[in-house]
């Protein structure tokens, strides 16, 4: 049986998480967000290793209302390359 249900992994700046994730729920496009923050990202930049610390945002949501997700939330975070992971 295949679920309608999707989980999407977002990791922001730790001072943009709580607006981001309340922006998703007031939207509804996601029942919930839970927020971890400390995580540390080590990633490649320009051509370096970079490594800051950052907010985790778990989203619980529905599939059909991902590709509205992916646009609206793109559109208010405004940071360049980021990713936004869907398990479904």
């Amino acid at each position: 049986m295949e679920s309608n249900y999707a989980i999407v992994l977002i990791t922001t700046p730790k001072d943009k998480a709580k607006d981001i994730a309340k922006f998703i729920v007031q939207e509804k496009l996601g029942a919930c967000v839970n927020i971890i923050s400390g995580v540390e990202s080590i990633y490649w930049w320009k051509g370096e290793i970079e490594t800051s610390e950052e907010s985790l945002l778990i989203v619980k949501t529905l599939k059909e209302k991902i590709v509205t997700f992916d646009r609206k939330v793109k559109a208010i975070t405004h940071i360049q390359y980021q990713r936004l992971y869907h398990l479904t």
